[in-house]
């Protein structure tokens, strides 16, 4: 997480906080996309085995 802009003024806590909360739903965003992706991977092609 960054503390200070580039021009080296510090972040306000909220924006922190804001960008800390962006980080999390992109997160989730990205996991539910893979679990979707893997879903239809399995759908597509029930035959094939996955390493877990």
């Amino acid at each position: 997480m960054t503390t200070h802009h580039r021009d080296g003024q510090p972040v306000p806590e909220r924006d922190r906080a804001w960008e800390a909360e962006r980080r999390r739903r992109m997160a989730k965003l990205r996991q539910d996309s893979a679990k979707r992706t893997l879903e239809v991977i399995e759908q597509k092609f029930p035959d094939l085995k996955t390493g877990n």
